[in-house]
């Protein structure tokens, strides 16, 4: 069932086309739930001067003065979503509060590693093929004289994961075998021997 958006603000003439995730966006309230359900997917790009001017039209030029203010000064991503969250009333002030400390928890970070909070929010939240895409994204790009043995290993690690909840053991048994060459983990190990176990290989 889908979830009605009670607008207070005028529905846009024209839409805010938010191209990552190919969506038109035609109301504050709307680009609110965008940000609110997918802060794991919000990163500096979003913060523009198309978006403050887009806002200004259907919003308000004050808003849109606001906003560009902040870009002009280079104020954090952070503050720039907290400032176009409370442009409306549609979230809670403890779920703003929420968005902005995810947010804000990808700043000061590389982008490696904010692929990797990404892709792991993917998964917790169950968006397997998701985060499937975005580890192998992370492994296409990753240098490994910019990032850790560790760090490449529970990417590995975690995109084992996935396989196993979509029930490609052989896959995940492989995934979890470079996991282990590189992190030595013991968690990485363990859940190797438990695929090679769901695939019968007792050997």
């Amino acid at each position: 069932m889908g979830e009605l958006i009670l607008c207070k603000k005028p529905i846009a003439a024209v839409p805010y086309y938010i191209e990552d995730v190919s969506l038109n966006i035609y109301s504050l309230e709307e680009l609110c739930y965008y940000v609110a359900h997918n802060a794991y997917l919000i990163n500096s790009d979003f913060a523009s001067y198309e978006l403050s001017g887009w806002i200004g039209r259907e919003v308000g030029k004050e808003e849109e003065k606001i906003l560009n203010n902040m870009l002009d000064e280079e104020k954090p991503l952070h503050v720039y979503i907290e400032a176009l969250l409370n442009f409306c009333d549609y979230l809670p002030g403890e779920e703003i509060r929420n968005v902005v400390e995810i947010i804000s928890s990808f700043e000061n970070k590389s982008p490696i590693e904010c692929s990797k909070i990404r892709a792991d929010r993917l998964l917790d939240k169950g968006n397997i093929v998701y985060a499937i895409y975005e580890y192998e994204s992370i492994l296409d790009k990753c240098d490994k004289k910019e990032v850790s043995k560790e760090f490449i290993g529970d990417i590995w690690h975690n995109l084992a994961v996935c396989y196993s909840r979509l029930f490609f053991f052989k896959e995940a048994s492989v995934c979890f075998e470079y996991a282990y060459q590189l992190n030595r983990k013991k968690i990485s190990l363990e859940a190797m021997l438990c695929t090679y176990r769901c695939m019968r290989d007792e050997e």
